[in-house]
């Protein structure tokens, strides 16, 4: 009798393992985003983000189980104005170009997540055309920091929020001459997704 007994709480606890083991959230998630760049201007991007968050427990959310590497590219345009280093005013320039992004992403729970995102970009400009692939008279490098949460639903249907700060540093073409400039300041955007 006590053989049995050992047998059938083995079996319980086998058959309850799957529920109590470990979860993941890894996804795949593209992103259009518009929202406000270095305080002032408009800016949109296309992002396309990849994670594998960790969850040892799925009843308690503890930081260093529930956290993990997201990583991702992204191609942005926007509209800065950045000071020029020579003190001769400001350039409003329409930038485009494309972000190296990576950092830790949390799990919040079974349809939420938040980013805490660190990039690198890099681009080209202009200041008289309407768009930054029209008249190439610039080129910039931008370092950005980002908070995001994002919600996901089971169908795949994402929104989100993100606000950050950006440096952007400029080089300008003043027919022939150099100039330097920079733009720095929060930026802020919504997000529309799905994830694959």
């Amino acid at each position: 009798m006590h053989t049995q007994l050992r047998l059938a709480v083995l079996a319980l606890i086998a058959s309850a393992s799957p529920l109590m083991a470990e979860s993941a959230l890894s996804f795949v998630d593209l992103r259009v985003q518009g929202g406000l760049a270095v305080n002032e201007g408009e800016a949109a991007s296309l992002t396309l983000m990849a994670g594998d968050i960790g969850n040892k427990n799925k009843h308690v959310i503890t930081l260093d189980a529930d956290m993990g590497v997201v990583i991702g590219l992204r191609g942005q345009m926007s509209d800065v104005t950045a000071e020029r280093d020579d003190g001769l005013g400001e350039l409003e320039l329409k930038l485009g170009g494309g972000a190296l992004l990576g950092g830790l992403g949390f799990y919040l729970g079974k349809h939420s997540h938040a980013e805490l995102l660190f990039g690198y970009s890099r681009g080209v400009g202009t200041q008289t055309g309407s768009t930054p692939w029209e008249d190439r008279d610039s080129s910039y490098v931008q370092y950005q920091g980002e908070l995001g949460w994002y919600y996901t639903w089971d169908h795949g249907l994402q929104v989100g929020i993100t606000a950050g700060y950006s440096v952007i540093k400029v080089e300008w073409d003043d027919n022939g001459n150099d100039v330097e400039a920079e733009a720095q300041g929060v930026d802020a955007a919504i997000a529309l997704g799905y994830r694959f």
